[in-house]
């Protein structure tokens, strides 16, 4: 009898195991498709500017005393017809309507030159910039250095962050993971259930996104590749909590929201713990999201000629030295782009021209040659089957850049 009863027990017990896993795995279903739906055709436009309202986030209220770039407003002639991208002629109206680009925001020698806002946007709205937020968290890593919080960008994580002591992170120092040279397994996949960036979200809406490197394994040694992984920057956020003993949004705020003196309110989606989504979570307006690139432009000085990050941190970010970072096809890298301290150079560089870059069409491009900035979200529901889209969103960008700066220069040389 004895023997009936534990067996009993045994089978119940592997019954409720089995309709717990069933309930959990129905759960995980039901969150990550309310979650795709963010991307639906129908709403993307609108959903991108309304994320903070549909999940957890953080508000950044705009300044008291903002500060808005100057104007100086050319006519439609700054744009070129047309760009070549792998020898194909592309027309510049028709990229913009085809990837849905939903507002463009180009300045000059420092003047907005041209702000144009389609789909129903509006200049004062706040947009998810999605992997945009990595350049922001790298600046961030370069005011806590340059700060003396964190003494060495060789330093390993563990030093500054103890919870990932036994984890794949544990020896991984600070610049491969600006450099995205961690050497951890992940798969940045969206149309796969099972990949590492979806399941970290799935982290992110039941839990704790910073507790995902514990779950993660080790694929080459540091160093050595240039992989593209999201979990890079969510655990250099980590760090630069740790070594500033501020939260990731404190730091945000006083080091850099602050100072550039914003004209619109700001979020940051977080998790279910109140961890922000370092690796893509920041909501911000065209027109603020632009002074980043002033900042990079105008050697990390605000508008007040306040110093926020310094010349040399700038140069450094964007002169890539090792191998598996250089621009172009190569063996030690998942990308023909180059990439260094989470920003992005194309492929033919132009400038010294460098990028922020998020998916489904948001970019940051920069160009301190021509002094041009170009400021840009897209809600472009195609974008995960079109593998060079970003690729020629940065060609349309530099001819775009060139174009304007020829005409500009033709104008003053007229007026000689």
């Amino acid at each position: 009898m004895k023997k009936k009863i534990i067996i009993g027990s045994i089978v119940l017990l592997v019954a409720a195991c089995i309709a717990y896993l069933l309930k959990n795995k129905v759960d995980d279903m039901f969150l990550l498709k309310k979650y795709a739906e963010v991307f639906d055709k129908k709403n993307i436009s609108e959903n991108f500017r309304s994320l903070q309202d549909q999940y957890p986030s953080i508000k950044f209220n705009k300044s008291s005393q903002p500060y808005s770039v100057p104007k100086n407003i050319l006519g439609n002639d700054i744009f070129p017809k047309d760009f070549v991208f792998k020898n194909k002629i592309y027309n510049v109206s028709e990229e913009i309507k085809k990837r849905a680009i939903t507002s463009l925001l180009m300045i000059k020698d420092g003047k907005v030159i041209a702000e144009y806002y389609y789909r129903n946007n509006q200049k004062q709205k706040p947009v998810i910039i999605f992997s945009g937020t990595k350049s922001i968290i790298s600046l961030l890593t370069g005011i806590a250095y340059e700060k003396r919080y964190i003494e060495s960008l060789e330093d390993p994580v563990v030093k500054y962050v103890p919870a990932l002591k036994g984890t794949v992170y544990e020896k991984v120092k600070i610049q491969n993971l600006l450099d995205m040279s961690s050497g951890v397994n992940w798969s940045e996949d969206y149309g796969d259930i099972r990949s590492d960036v979806v399941q970290s979200i799935l982290s992110t809406l039941k839990g704790s996104l910073n507790d995902y490197p514990k779950r993660m394994t080790r694929k080459r040694p540091q160093g050595i590749y240039n992989q593209y992984t999201s979990m890079d920057t969510q655990v250099l956020s980590m760090v630069i909590a740790g070594a500033t003993n501020q939260s990731i949004q404190d730091f945000f705020k006083n080091s850099l929201w602050d100072k550039i003196y914003a004209e619109d309110d700001a979020y940051f989606l977080v998790d279910k713990k109140g961890n922000p989504l370092a690796y893509g979570g920041l909501i911000i307006s065209t027109r603020d999201w632009s002074k980043i690139g002033l900042l990079m432009l105008n050697g990390g000085k605000n508008s007040k000629g306040e110093s926020i990050f310094s010349e040399k941190w700038i140069k450094e970010s964007i002169t890539p030295t090792k191998s598996q970072l250089m621009p172009g096809k190569r063996s030690n890298s998942d990308s023909e782009e180059g990439y260094k301290n989470q920003w992005w150079f194309p492929i033919n560089r132009e400038g010294m021209d460098f990028s922020a870059i998020g998916i489904y069409g948001q970019t940051l491009y920069i160009n301190p040659k021509r002094k041009i900035i170009i400021a840009s979200n897209s809600a472009y529901a195609d974008y995960t089957e079109d593998p060079t889209g970003d690729s020629r969103r940065l060609k349309m960008f530099q001819a775009i850049a060139q174009h304007t700066d020829s005409i500009i220069t033709a104008k003053e040389n007229s007026k000689r």
